[in-house]
């Protein structure tokens, strides 16, 4: 396991969203409509059919962010939390897969599951030489409220469940290409504004 992959998640997640999105190249049904098409109801199915991948990042949202805060002053840093922001991390990239084709949703799901549970790995790993390092005051905890740094953390899967619960309502792909282009711009702002190491001591 590299440090890299511990310190950059979010580079490593845009590649593979990338990677998912360019399966449109060769594939234009979304994996939703993929499996519904056929349906008389389809247009109900697919609203429902979206509903459940909002409801699937609000939720990744929740348990990645559950007393986030608590890890800027290392207490978050237990089994337990760091398996709790693994799953929230999964279950956001199934509510994003929706978007793509089948081929993209299995690049992304499967990507995201191994991304997340070596992350995961290489948090518990690292975990006791962080509470040490706090303790002697060697890596104190970055300055300001803590609910900052959750904000700038979490800020952009926010505006991607909100993309997606919109788009869930209105099925029009112009707006959900305006809101998630939105949303990756306020990813790269947020990301660009927490600390370079992103928490983690430097080896």
């Amino acid at each position: 396991m590299s440090a890299f992959e511990l310190r950059r998640p979010f580079p490593i997640h845009s590649l593979l969203v990338v990677a998912a999105w360019l399966t449109y190249l060769v594939d234009p049904e979304d994996v939703v409509w993929r499996f519904i098409k056929g349906a008389s109801d389809a247009r109900l199915l697919e609203h429902i059919g979206f509903g459940v991948a909002a409801a699937a990042i609000g939720a990744g949202i929740l348990l990645g962010s559950w007393r986030t805060d608590r890890d800027f002053i290392a207490e978050g840093w237990t089994a337990g939390s760091i398996r709790r922001r693994c799953l929230g991390e999964i279950l956001h990239g199934i509510g994003i897969a929706s978007l793509v084709p089948v081929a993209g949703f299995v690049i992304l799901v499967a990507g995201e599951t191994i991304r997340s549970v070596r992350y995961a790995r290489l948090e518990m790993r690292i975990a006791p030489e962080l509470l040490d390092a706090r303790r002697v005051g060697r890596f104190p905890a970055p300055a300001g409220p803590a609910w900052k740094w959750v904000v700038l953390s979490q800020g952009f899967a926010w505006c991607a469940f909100v993309s997606m619960v919109i788009f869930s309502v209105v099925l029009l792909d112009r707006v959900a290409d305006y809101l998630f282009l939105g949303t990756i711009m306020i990813a790269m702002a947020t990301r660009a504004m927490l600390p370079r190491e992103n928490f983690v001591p430097a080896e």
